[in-house]
């Protein structure tokens, strides 16, 4: 939460510096970023939580593997959205 307030937070000085472009990337970037530790916490707590309560058979995936999975993708997913970002 506080990374994605940052973020936003920097959009009122690149509105007087509209011709900053490091300003500009570290906004976007943390405006980008700040959601995938929202759900990566998600991730953790979801394994864990199908253990305590015995009911990992309902899980497609092993309890023990959601959290490396999901996180592989978010990785993954962030390196996308950051190569499209240097593209443009």
């Amino acid at each position: 939460m506080i990374v994605y307030a940052v973020g936003i937070v920097l959009r009122f000085p690149l509105r007087t510096h509209l011709t900053s472009r490091n300003l500009f990337i570290v906004e976007n970037l943390l405006v980008i970023v700040a959601p995938c530790g929202f759900i990566a916490t998600e991730y953790m707590i979801l394994g864990r939580l199908a253990a305590w309560l015995r009911c990992t058979r309902h899980l497609l995936v092993p309890a023990n593997r959601i959290t490396l999975i999901f996180m592989l993708s978010d990785v993954v997913t962030f390196l996308l959205q950051v190569r499209v970002k240097c593209l443009l």
